[in-house]
């Protein structure tokens, strides 16, 4: 009888392209001939100061086949917290730049029951539960370690990381793998790998793969998210630990051409702006002459990097963040990439925990004269900046013609977004997708944005109108039915941009045997009352939310 072994190799290497990578696995133990026929496709790896991380980044860059598949390493610079015991007391603090305060066993506590609510409470249990099977396929997700049992396991994590960053052997294997993966094209240094849940990752490392089923811990905050930035670099950048060894090692000198490095043509700064959070690269960096700052210009100037992207951590200080950028030494790091094709600059948004008043970074006059420094970028993305209208269209105008896309992500034009693109029609003469303009904003829970390009490039040709509603103040408001809702952690979500009205009707028209009560609530949020089979529940959603476990 004809089996899998009996097909010709090209065959099986063909279908092996359209698996993942633990189908593969599973593919090779079926039979002996097909342990080495559908090789794996490990076109990227992870590396981070956990143990079992390093175990496989080594075992890979060892590894006489896989490591010249290596594309991209990537840099989880997500740390665990120090948690004191139960029977420990939590010191005092005399000032809010302790950024190192250990915290309690009570916070620890508080955080996993937080962890709870998000799968009950928000209604995503089902959804986030099934995508947290594919980590752990056959395991009830379902049965919780106890509190006790996840601190224990949390707290031996938490020693072998600090154990690891003392010693380097992160930053060793990191420097090993640059000159035994000759493939390498791409360095990612990320603060997302554990996505919007611990159910959910973004990332699939070695090291959550061997978390046991049910590991309840606090949801990661790096790079000092949520603290006021104040002080000099040095005192704050070991929390940038990740970042810190990744440019330094990139920018190593070496004294042989054998110990030189893998010339990398991408490098970036991953941190997602959906949840509005302090995430980057912390503004002192800029602020005066460092270590960290010739390197990253180092790494700037190198004749191979075509594709940058920077985040820069505001910290709560946004005005005096945008004036220490503009002293002249963030200009000189994006001035020295003359070789960028991509460009993609952000800045963290702050909401004050529910404050309306947003603050953004007010930094274009801090950027180069984009003509002349970039002449052969094609791409650009702007996020999370604040721009006068009249200065914003005038930076517009100064591009490069090769530009052929730019991005706009949570971007505040004052003077507002209508007249903005209405100017880029008629003052810069922008016409379809010449260049092609996509805007998105990051005003919902769990990375959730709206996104819109088709509607502005036919708004530019003449066959649409404008996308933006009239409004008396800067905020841009998208017309109901103009663009997509899109998730940053989950490539799946993808629905129109309907009312919120018309997404209620929608469930009550498809689950008949429901009865819904909407009721306003504050913040724009809303209550859903459900009535199903004489059984009263109530589901707190944002708007987001309700997208999301609806659609």
């Amino acid at each position: 009888m004809p089996t899998l072994n009996h097909l010709p190799l090209e065959i099986i290497l063909a279908i092996s392209f359209y698996l993942s990578t633990q189908d593969i696995k599973r593919l090779r133990l079926v039979a002996r001939g097909l342990r080495y026929n559908p090789l794996l496709h490990i076109n990227r790896v992870f590396i981070s100061p956990s143990k079992r991380n390093l175990e496989v980044f080594k075992a890979i860059a060892d590894h006489p086949i896989f490591r010249y598949q290596v594309k991209e390493i990537i840099w989880d610079d997500v740390r665990f917290d120090h948690y004191l015991a139960e029977d420990e007391s939590k010191p005092e603090t005399n000032s809010q730049g302790d950024y190192d305060a250990a915290k309690s066993y009570s916070e620890f506590v508080k955080e996993c029951d937080k962890n709870l609510k998000y799968v009950t409470w928000y209604g995503l249990a089902a959804t986030w539960l099934e995508q947290a099977e594919r980590v752990w396929p056959g395991v009830p997700t379902r049965e919780y370690l106890s509190v006790e049992e996840s601190f224990a396991l949390y707290q031996k994590l938490y020693k072998e990381q600090e154990a690891i960053i003392s010693s380097g052997e992160d930053a060793a294997a990191f420097r090993l793998g640059l000159k035994q993966f000759p493939a390498l094209k791409r360095v990612t240094v990320t603060v997302d790998t554990y996505g919007r849940c611990y159910l959910n990752p973004k990332y699939h490392t070695p090291l959550i793969r061997s978390f046991p089923p049910g590991f309840n811990f606090p949801h990661p905050k790096p790079w000092l998210d949520g603290k006021m930035l104040s002080g000099p670099w040095e005192k704050m950048r070991h929390h940038w630990h990740g970042y810190c060894t990744v440019v330094s090692e990139l920018t190593r000198p070496s004294s042989s051409a054998a110990d030189r490095p893998t010339a990398i043509s991408e490098f970036r700064i991953e941190a997602n702006f959906g949840e509005r959070s302090a995430r980057g690269i912390g503004w002192p960096l800029f602020s005066g002459m460092s270590r960290d700052y010739e390197n990253l210009r180092t790494l700037c100037a190198m004749p191979s990097l075509q594709h940058l992207e920077l985040s820069v951590n505001s910290g709560g200080w946004s005005k005096q963040a945008g004036n220490s950028l503009e002293n002249g030494l963030f200009s000189k790091i994006l001035a020295a990439a003359v070789n960028l094709k991509v460009l993609k600059f952000g800045a963290s948004v702050h909401d004050d925990d529910g404050d309306a008043v947003l603050q953004r970074l007010s930094i274009l006059s801090a950027l180069p004269d984009p003509a002349s420094s970039w002449p052969h970028l094609q791409c650009l993305r702007l996020s999370g900046i604040s721009a006068r209208l009249d200065k914003f269209i005038n930076f517009l105008s100064l591009l490069p013609g090769c530009l052929g896309l730019i991005e706009f992500h949570d971007v505040e034009v004052v003077g507002g977004w209508r007249q903005a693109l209405t100017q880029m029609r008629d003052k810069l003469g922008w016409r379809g997708d010449r260049p092609t303009v996509c805007w998105r904003d990051s005003g919902h829970s769990f990375g959730v944005y709206v996104l819109v390009k088709e509607e502005i490039a036919a708004f530019f040709d003449g066959s649409g109108s404008n996308v933006f509603e009239s409004s008396s103040s800067d905020e841009a408001w998208v017309k109901h039915n103009f663009g997509r809702r899109k998730c940053d952690f989950d490539e799946t979500f993808d629905f129109g941009n309907v009312n919120i009205r018309t997404c209620i009707m929608g469930v009550c028209h498809t689950t008949p045997s429901r009865l819904l009560k909407l009721h306003g609530g504050r913040r724009n949020r809303l209550t859903l009352t459900s009535l199903e089979n004489n059984h009263l529940e109530y589901l707190s959603l944002s708007t987001a939310e309700l997208f999301h476990t609806t659609y």
